[in-house]
């Protein structure tokens, strides 16, 4: 879970970050965040008030585990990892904190650092170690209980082993496990050397951020509120797709399918993305909502999309989730609608929501107020993320990590469609995670399949009217 709009060359992401980072530190306000008060009580973020919230909706849900699975190839120090891992959770205070409830609103509790952490598995379980990691992974966290973070080890061979680090969302996002991998090598070769680790000092701790977030100038959150009401008013509150199955019933059971989009169409997107000002990641969302409509029959659609919400540089070593997201709503109306015109709302929709990021997703949901279901996410059902731009580490002192994707993860939405780039061929690849009591694999497939072909059709000419690309595929009855 990751920017978005990120999937740019290492120049443009640069200055594309720069930008944002502008908009959001004028938008969030220019008081620096400081040190809190240790003897009061610190609250939630709004994003932990959310988890808090689902949890007592829906107990035991592991769709809000994130876990980084790797296999660690080369000599392992396990007593030199034991002490990294440590020396990681005392450091950010947010990797030893629990959620309780005080007068009815949910604060953070920051415990002492654990004298150990690593669980080394029985060598037995190497007969299954995809069961393994699954256990480990997707064990339920207690928010009030803790730890929200576990590691476990197996040993597969004398130089070979799997590692699994697993942590509720309250506490981490997808772009803090880079942080937390590259902490982790540089305490295990501190431990290994006897010397100390080289990392920066942190000015504050996750904590200090949720009391600088609540305290944040009523004009500057009512401005950013102001947008999105207006934005989203009158929007539909569900994507009604078709479904296979009764709707989900709040089970985040997760599938997945993939599909890997011809070279040539990648490289016809690039060269789109550089004639409109405009990203990969952008031409898929306006792919798939002009397809999604269809499935749906509407013209009006809103579709989520995750962003890196640190608006301060003080916050930008720590551990946390800091996660946003940004509700974004296209419109497919008008006759003679082309992808050229619709690839310009995306990209407008995304630049003006960017500027207003630094209002919470939770504080936007709690204005709406939408109706609350275990069953149906509020606002939107439907993210479309990348996965090309989280910079995780490839080392543990002398050996190397091998980072696992595991199979069908529990899935936090209906419907997330991830863009990536092939690393080895440059080719961009198609994912649909998906709840799999609500839909199929075929029919994610078929979607997938239709993206792509949708693209295929408006690459060859942007100014097409889409009412004239057909998602009819080769094969398929007319």
């Amino acid at each position: 879970m990751t920017d978005s709009l990120t999937d740019l060359t290492p120049e443009q992401r640069e200055a594309f970050l720069d930008a944002v980072q502008d908009r959001l530190t004028a938008r969030a306000g220019a008081d620096a965040i400081r040190p809190r008060d240790p003897a009061q009580p610190a609250p939630a973020s709004y994003s932990q008030r959310r988890h808090w919230f689902l949890d007592r909706l829906q107990p035991g849900n592991v769709a809000y585990n994130v876990p980084l699975v790797a296999r660690v190839r080369g000599p392992l120090d396990v007593a030199a990892l034991e002490a990294a891992l440590v020396a990681v959770i005392e450091r950010h205070e947010v990797l030893r904190t629990t959620l309780h409830e005080l007068d009815g609103e949910p604060v953070q509790r920051v415990g002492p650092p654990p004298a150990t952490v690593l669980a080394v598995a029985d060598p037995a379980e190497a007969a299954d170690v995809a069961g393994w990691v699954r256990r480990v992974a997707f064990a339920p966290f207690d928010l009030s209980a803790g730890p929200l973070l576990r590691a476990a080890l197996l040993a597969e061979a004398p130089d070979r082993h799997v590692l699994v680090l697993a942590a509720h969302h309250a506490v981490i996002d997808g772009w803090s496990l880079g942080l937390l991998l590259r902490e982790l090598d540089a305490h295990y070769r501190a431990a290994r050397s006897g010397r100390p680790a080289d990392v920066p000092a942190l000015e504050v701790q996750y904590a200090d951020f949720a009391v600088w977030q609540r305290g944040r100038a009523a004009a500057d959150v009512r401005s950013d509120l102001d947008y999105w009401l207006d934005r989203l008013a009158g929007a539909p509150a569900t994507l009604d797709l078709p479904a296979d199955g009764g709707g989900g019933g709040g089970s985040t059971d997760g599938g997945t399918v993939r599909l890997a989009l011809d070279p040539a169409a990648g490289r016809r997107i690039r060269a789109l993305c550089a004639d409109t000002g405009t990203t990969p990641f952008m031409v898929l969302l306006a792919a798939a909502a002009d397809v999604l409509g269809r499935w749906a029959g509407s013209d009006d659609v809103v579709l989520g999309a995750p962003v890196v919400g640190r608006p301060r540089p003080e916050v930008e070593p720590l551990v946390g989730d800091f996660l946003n997201t940004l509700a974004l709503r296209v419109g497919l109306d008008g006759d003679g609608l082309d992808f050229a015109t619709l690839l310009e709302r995306v990209r407008r929709a995304g630049v003006d929501g960017y500027a207003h990021a630094a209002l919470p997703f939770e504080q936007l949901v709690e204005a709406i107020q939408p109706e609350r279901s275990t069953s149906v996410s509020p606002i939107f059902q439907v993210l479309v993320n990348s996965t090309s731009t989280v910079p995780l580490g490839d080392r543990l002192g002398e050996a190397e990590l091998d980072l696992l994707d595991l199979a069908d993860p529990p899935s936090k939405f209906p419907l997330t469609l991830y863009l990536r780039e092939d690393e080895d061929s440059g080719a961009f690849v198609l994912d649909a995670v998906f709840q799999s009591a609500r839909y199929s694999p075929a029919r994610m497939l078929l979607l997938l399949r239709q993206v792509a072909r949708l693209l295929d059709q408006v690459l060859a000419d942007p100014q097409r009217p889409l009412a004239e690309c057909s998602l009819v595929l080769p094969g398929d009855p007319v």
